[in-house]
């Protein structure tokens, strides 16, 4: 780490942010190895994304910003909010960084199942102080398969089932399961315990149709760019209806993921929405500063 972070004793630190730790502090492979020249430039930005984040991690930088889903309908009914996980700045950095930056970079790298067990850690912290909260937390396609890993969490939550029972975790499905056995075996063990299972990015690529039926999801997250394309053309009506209605046989709650503008609410309706997501629904909070102003500008409300 380099001189100057704040670093916790190891005594103090938890098994998630002591592995993300290790990892980060692995050194870059010798120059002399065969590698593509935009292998290692990928390798290294990804490092110093995976750097940052654990030095945030271990200086208490990690935080929620929270985004409702709510009822298409407007009718001030929040089904749960989603909790995403933001990383502090650094020094001379003006935002935040979005998950939607650092995840990829954490998945390369082998450190997202580190990574989703502290989140999920701090989203049961949440609960705790929040007895009336219902609250969704993403991991990624590779941290879903019931090991040792995920024994410490398991076991609390078979002692909080109140706690479990407000607690969805959103699968990201578009890059598609690793282990479809060890996904169905995953999402069983939490839905034993209470647990929603959310199957997010539907339709965002991978295979998408063996990850439902392995997780026999209690939501499914459309891919927002079937509201983007549903904006500007009949084809893409069309063709948000048809995903809001297969995906209404594979799952009891459809999300539709996106909503940006007033118009967007128009839209999801007209396919049938009945469950609403987006950075203009109102009670969301922007991923960055620069995005605040605008993001008030267009909220739709249903509070």
């Amino acid at each position: 780490m380099p001189t100057g972070s704040r670093c916790a004793p190891p005594e103090e630190l938890g098994t998630a942010e002591i592995e993300l730790t290790l990892w980060t502090a692995q050194p870059f492979p010798e120059s002399g190895e065969s590698r593509a020249d935009g292998w290692r430039q990928r390798y290294r930005a990804d490092m110093d994304v995976a750097v940052h984040v654990s030095e945030a991690v271990l200086a208490q930088g990690l935080s929620f910003g929270w985004q409702p889903v709510v009822h298409a309908g407007g009718i001030a009914t929040i089904f749960y909010r989603e909790g995403r996980p933001r990383i502090a700045p650094s020094r001379g950095e003006p935002a935040s960084l979005a998950p939607e930056v650092f995840l990829p970079c954490l998945q390369r790298l082998g450190l997202a199942r580190a990574f989703d067990r502290l989140v999920l850690r701090r989203a049961m912290e949440a609960l705790r102080l929040r007895p009336s909260a219902h609250i969704g937390v993403r991991i990624s396609a590779q941290s879903a398969k019931p090991d040792h890993w995920w024994a410490s969490l398991l076991s609390a939550l078979d002692e909080e089932f109140a706690l479990a029972s407000r607690l969805v975790i959103e699968i990201t499905g578009s890059s598609g399961l690793p282990d479809l056995e060890a996904a169905r075996d995953f999402c069983v063990q939490l839905q034993l315990r209470g647990c929603r299972i959310a199957l997010r990015d539907f339709g965002g690529g991978g295979d998408n149709l063996a990850a439902v039926q392995a997780c026999r999801p209690d939501i499914v997250k459309l891919d927002a760019s079937f509201l983007r394309r549903a904006r500007s053309s009949a084809f893409g009506r069309e063709c948000l209806q048809g995903m809001v209605s297969l995906c209404s046989h594979f799952a009891t709650h459809v999300v539709v993921d996106g909503v940006e503008r007033e118009d967007d609410v128009h839209v999801a309706l007209a396919a049938g929405a009945q469950w609403l997501q987006g950075y203009s629904v109102r009670g969301s909070e922007p991923q960055s500063q620069a995005e605040a102003p605008a993001a008030r500008r267009q909220q739709v409300d249903f509070s």
